[in-house]
């Protein structure tokens, strides 16, 4: 729901509005357009491929590492040419260890997370990466798109290191990177589906065995081997309209969702339209008169009171001809109202759930700007005097609070005890 609504007309052309007038100042061609996003692989096969079975059966098995996998997150990221930024792999660990570095495709990154997603400090390891591998500078800036994660937008030392490199770092709006983000659109697909087929594969040739962490990187990292081609970062750019730049590569067709549930949301959720009238058509000469065939025949069901062949034409016809007279307009300027399948049907009324909680919409924003950066700077500080204050605030509770038997029995706390027993 949140897709179908958040792709709509306006962020759509809001985002193009902002990245045309940035390609245009600044004269950006394919080869400094990035685009950067993190994705998590888990252990086990998120879709198994298709098996071969005997027709009929109804349960088919398929060998799997496990009911719950370990999620491991890699960070990729790649231009409108089809250069690719060695990518970082990220395993749910408390330690590192340098077996898990085995298999990594060269110059990569293996850094580990207590939840196995990227932080603060791993994106910002990662821009160090980015910039020491592309080497961007002031007098020749690049462009890097970047979803709305807490980790790229509300990260003051990587939105630093941006800006003293040349990078100019652009949010997407929420919920429309599975259509205009070029990895989602055309890499991190066959990169899945290369990765579930290499999994399959070292499942049979070592039996009795399930894939750990340490098989990951082997595995994964040869899946980013073959997946990163040059059609599949050029597809990518050019399936989301970034480049070439192109605000009409979505059809009608693609904002369908969002028109049909923001015009339900309206106050007036009846649809109004032209009804035609009969007399701009032509008049009641469309009206036809109805004739009835000669050709019948009469069995004892259809007359059951015996009537001649005659008596039956002759009350067929007259009421064909009433019915022929109710249709008749006698007035030219009257019209004949029809209902439309929108009427007969409505589409179904969506009920806005209404929570406490007041959450901003994410937005195009350039996030290197001056404006942008002291947004950023005057919120940590606000942030870090109220925690100051709330570590100076003196607890509720005294040694007057404490009961008989919360008081330990040790010399150290004699002060406490005699207090406690005076109150």
């Amino acid at each position: 729901m949140a897709r179908a609504k958040g792709f709509n007309r306006k962020n759509v052309t809001d985002f193009f509005n902002i990245y045309e007038r940035i390609v245009d100042e600044n004269q950006f061609d394919a080869a400094r357009i990035y685009n950067l996003d993190e994705s998590g692989f888990s252990t086990i096969q998120k879709k198994p491929q298709k098996i071969l079975a005997r027709k009929g059966k109804k349960q088919v098995g398929v060998i799997s590492s496990g009911e719950r996998g370990v999620n491991t997150t890699i960070v990729c990221c790649f231009n409108g040419t089809g250069v690719y930024v060695p990518p970082m792999f990220i395993f749910k660990r408390m330690r590192m260890h340098e077996s898990l570095k085995n298999g990594a495709p060269p110059g990569s990154l293996v850094e580990v997370s207590e939840s196995g997603y990227i932080n603060s400090n791993l994106f910002t390891k990662y821009l160090q990466h980015f910039v020491k591998t592309i080497k961007p500078t002031k007098d020749q800036k690049v462009l890097l798109l970047l979803d709305g994660h807490a980790t790229h937008t509300k990260n003051l030392d990587a939105l630093e290191l941006a800006r003293d490199h040349g990078i100019i770092l652009l949010q997407l709006p929420a919920h429309v990177t599975h259509n205009m983000q070029p990895l989602d659109v055309g890499f991190f697909s066959p990169l899945e589906k290369r990765y579930v087929i290499n999994q399959e594969t070292w499942l049979r040739s070592n039996p009795r065995c399930v894939i750990t962490q340490f098989q990951i990187t082997a595995l994964l990292g040869e899946a980013y081997c073959e997946a990163a081609t040059v059609a599949n970062a050029i597809g990518g750019f050019k399936g989301s309209g970034i480049w070439p730049v192109s605000r009409h590569v979505f059809s009608d067709v693609y904002f369908a969702a969002a028109d049909i549930l923001n015009e339900s949301e309206n106050e007036n959720d009846t649809v109004t339209r032209n009804v035609t009238p009969i007399a701009e058509i032509g008049g009641t000469e469309n009206v036809r008169e109805t004739t009835v065939s000669q050709d019948f025949t009469i069995d004892e069901h259809s007359n059951p009171n015996n009537k001649t062949e005659k008596q039956l034409i002759t009350e067929v016809e007259n009421n064909t001809k009433l019915e022929t007279e109710e249709l008749r307009l006698d007035d030219e300027t009257a019209t004949l109202h029809y209902y439309t399948p929108l009427e007969i049907s409505p589409m179904p009324k969506i009920i806005k759930q209404t929570t406490k909680r007041k959450r901003k919409t994410q937005k195009t924003t350039l996030l290197t700007t001056t404006p942008y950066k002291e947004q950023l700077e005057q919120k940590k500080k606000q942030k870090t005097k109220s925690k100051f204050v709330d570590e100076l605030k003196e607890p509720k509770a005294g040694p007057s609070g404490l009961r008989k038997d919360t008081i330990p029995n040790t010399k150290q706390d004699c002060s406490a005890r005699k207090q406690c027993w005076k109150t």
